[in-house]
């Protein structure tokens, strides 16, 4: 997304004006955005609908163009830009510089849990790159999905612009504080894929960047 704001839905139907019917909000793109990288990494088609709320515009690549600038590695280096994108939109991490951000995600790691496993370890940081999260927050039930993140235990969660406290440009997402994440499991139909920052991995890049001892490794 170059310019303008559009939002992402998932479920409802066309109208023969061409508008979207219905459907579940699930997030909003700003300038800096992107979207359309599963099909890439999966290739699966699309399963929400993206709606510009104004006047937008859009730089497009083809898969072609893509693996010609970045090689046989695109999964890689797309999984990469999804963490970079989410940490982007964290209520804390947002606040880094883009170095800063770079070498968190050099610690973040891609962990692999298979359908109904419970996810027991508590990390400082993780988006759900494929498949579902499944939890309790609130005393209500919680699925997370590709692009959603929790921190520090809460689920973040996206906030509406505030005239004139905002900009598009700030992140737009806050964290739940009523929303604390219980008994996560992996999705029972196809488990989740996540990329996450670990209490260690935060250590060795603050201790990398300058902005702590790194606390203790073991």
């Amino acid at each position: 997304v170059k310019k303008g704001k559009l939002q992402v839905f998932k479920g409802g139907s066309v109208n023969s004006a061409g508008a979207l019917v219905g459907g579940t909000e699930l997030s909003n793109l700003w300038p800096g955005d992107c979207f359309g990288e599963r099909a890439l990494l999966h290739k699966e088609p699309r399963t929400a609908t993206v709606v510009a709320q104004e006047n937008c515009e859009l730089l497009t690549i083809s898969i072609c163009e893509l693996q010609e600038i970045m090689g046989g590695d695109l999964g890689v280096a797309l999984e990469r830009n999804l963490l970079l994108l989410a940490l982007k939109r964290s209520p804390r991490y947002s606040q880094f510089s883009a170095a800063q951000q770079f070498q968190l995600v050099r610690n973040m790691e891609i962990r692999d849990f298979p359908a109904g496993a419970k996810v027991e370890e508590e990390f400082q940081f993780a988006i759900i790159i494929n498949g579902q999260l499944s939890g309790e927050a609130a005393s209500e039930k919680v699925v997370l999905e590709r692009g959603q993140c929790y921190e520090d235990g809460y689920v973040i969660t996206d906030e509406k612009l505030r005239p004139l406290s905002r900009k598009p440009s700030e992140a737009v997402e806050v964290l739940d504080q009523q929303k604390v994440l219980q008994n996560p499991r992996a999705g029972a139909d196809k488990g989740v894929r996540m990329g996450v920052l670990t209490k260690k991995g935060l250590a060795i890049a603050m201790s990398e960047l300058g902005l702590g001892d790194g606390g203790d490794h073991e």
